[in-house]
């Protein structure tokens, strides 16, 4: 499977990051603040971020306006529940991340693929919260000035191999990526997951 478009939820720098680097290979976004309010900001932040990129001569100035208009900025959701990858980049604990993909998943089209953006540590607890497991990754993205982004891949016991080859296949499509793979966990409650002896080290 391939992915034909794709959403981003958190408007953070994480958010922004991910989002341009969807756009600067012709990949349709949309970004999704998580507060309608925030749109404003949004559009600074990106701006900045553009102006930053010609000023190192990363990009060039021609390239400018045409990337910034490759993102769709979204007030809601029903940009998201138009995409066939929906990419979770808030920040927040493990409890609200199962809020926020049990939110997601709820508006989604039935194949659509959800990904997270916490902690491959987190996946199993955040996917007892999901009806889907077998659409639902851990996708987290590291960017780092002068260095290739670099993108964790965690699937699930449950992952469809489908999906973990669209997955596989969109981090290629970002060009100068480095794919690290984790491999299938098996789902625990939140509760078990919770007092698992590894939690604290993967917070």
């Amino acid at each position: 499977m391939s992915f034909s478009a794709v959403s981003i939820v958190g408007a953070g720098a994480l958010g922004c990051e991910i989002a341009l680097a969807c756009a600067a290979v012709d990949i349709p976004v949309s970004l999704v603040p998580l507060h309608r309010g925030a749109l404003p900001e949004v559009r600074r932040r990106l701006e900045r971020r553009l102006a930053l990129g010609v000023a190192l001569g990363s990009l060039a100035p021609a390239a400018r306006e045409a990337l910034a208009g490759r993102i769709a900025l979204a007030p809601d959701l029903a940009l998201a529940a138009e995409a066939d990858l929906v990419i979770d980049a808030t920040a927040c604990d493990p409890k609200a991340r199962r809020a926020m993909v049990a939110t997601l998943e709820s508006r989604l089209t039935p194949g659509a693929v959800l990904a997270t953006g916490g902690p491959g540590e987190h996946l199993p607890a955040v996917a007892e919260a999901v009806r889907r497991p077998d659409q639902l990754v851990g996708l987290r993205f590291t960017f780092a000035a002068g260095q290739p982004v670099r993108v964790d891949l965690t699937l699930l016991a449950d992952t469809a191999p489908g999906v973990a080859a669209g997955c596989r296949g969109f981090v290629a499509e970002l060009g100068s990526g480095s794919l690290v793979e984790h491999g299938a966990v098996a789902r625990i409650g939140y509760r078990e997951w919770l007092s698992s002896p590894g939690r604290d080290a993967a917070e």
